[in-house]
């Protein structure tokens, strides 16, 4: 995404929120406003429900308010469709800050350039998702492309080679059986979630679950 000068969900999400001069209620209320304007399909555990009902869902995170949690799970998974989030991120992002999500990806991301200095100077660099999805909510093959062409995009940048590991981070920490079954059909060496530890294993199944 970012070599097309195209903001990822995630940052840009991360961007919205830690502008100081947004408050975050007036963030919500802009996204649940654009969801019934635009009559938006919303889901909660895989199940259609109306954006009234998912408010009052109880949300519980170590780290974020509720309010603050809504507005991710809203902005990262819940809204159906990836379209319609990435519309509702842009239009945000120009309605708070009036940039473009284009112009703040050309300030944000670093060059391939930087990125072949950085390998050179012993930096490895693995997968995070080709485009950062909630790898537990998509199918089998969604998953599979997922990951075999960010580690295929890595290659073809000149990233990653036969000599270097593999390494796998999952977007958000969200990972399932099939994920698992992908991971060893690709030969990935190792896998990481957001459970906070230290990355210790002993067993070859565990390679694909360690902590970070």
């Amino acid at each position: 995404n970012i070599f097309r000068g195209e903001l990822l969900d995630v940052n840009g999400i991360h961007f919205l929120l830690g502008q100081r001069n947004i408050k975050i209620s007036k963030l919500l209320k802009f996204i649940v406003e654009n969801i019934k304007s635009k009559q938006y399909k919303v889901s909660l555990n895989k199940n259609y429900i109306s954006i009234e009902e998912y408010l009052k869902h109880k949300f519980e995170s170590r780290f974020d308010s509720k309010e603050i949690l809504i507005v991710k799970r809203l902005l990262q998974r819940d809204i159906l469709g990836l379209k319609n989030r990435n519309e509702i991120i842009a239009n945000a992002i120009e309605f708070f800050t009036n940039c473009s999500s284009r112009d703040i990806a050309k300030k944000l991301y670093i060059t391939l350039d930087e990125m072949l200095d950085m390998k050179n100077m012993g930096m490895v660099f693995g997968s995070h998702g080709l485009t950062h999805r909630w790898f537990n909510s998509l199918s089998y093959d969604d998953q599979y492309q997922e990951i075999f062409q960010s580690f295929k995009t890595l290659q073809d940048m000149k990233l990653l080679d036969n000599s270097t590991p593999k390494f796998l981070c999952y977007p958000y920490g969200a990972f399932n059986r099939d994920t698992l079954a992908i991971n060893k059909l690709l030969k990935i060496d190792f896998a990481f979630t957001t459970e906070v530890g230290a990355a210790k294993s002993t067993k070859e199944e565990t390679f694909f679950k360690l902590k970070r």
